[in-house]
């Protein structure tokens, strides 16, 4: 997903679901985000993603990681995260199959619409004391 011109988008949480082959590999799923260009952050779990099963991935900011090898459900840690028009935030997965299958992403976001840069740069400062208040009360 990327976040479109003249917007920036506050991540909440992300959930995907990935189907797994039946092909014989060890699959280790995660998510990434990046500026267009370069990569910023990428986490993975450490529990492999074994052939035919299907397991639902999904990261919020403030959560940690939660896998067990049988589990029909992962969680996995975002940073609070402001994110720019033209960032991404993708699925990434080691050993991935020709016919494995992610669905598609479901976001969970706070879309602020860009309205010049003096604008912009209030709500962008306004957003980051807020992530910062929460981290000190852990909510």
């Amino acid at each position: 997903m990327t976040v479109p011109g003249r917007a920036v988008w506050q991540v909440h949480s992300i959930t995907a679901t990935l189907v797994a082959s039946v092909g014989a590999a060890d699959r280790k799923p995660g998510w990434c985000l990046d500026d267009g260009t370069n990569r910023f952050y990428h986490v993975h779990t450490t529990v492999a993603h074994t052939a035919n099963k299907t397991i639902v991935y999904s990261a919020a900011p403030g959560i940690g990681v939660v896998e067990a090898a049988d589990a029909e459900a992962v969680t996995l840690p975002l940073p609070p995260t402001i994110m720019l028009p033209g960032w991404r935030i993708a699925t990434h997965t080691f050993n991935l199959q020709a016919a494995d299958n992610w669905s598609a992403p479901v976001l969970y976001v706070t879309e602020l619409p860009e309205r010049g840069a003096g604008v912009w740069d209030d709500m962008i400062r306004a957003l980051s004391h807020e992530i910062l208040e929460r981290r000190e009360l852990n909510v």
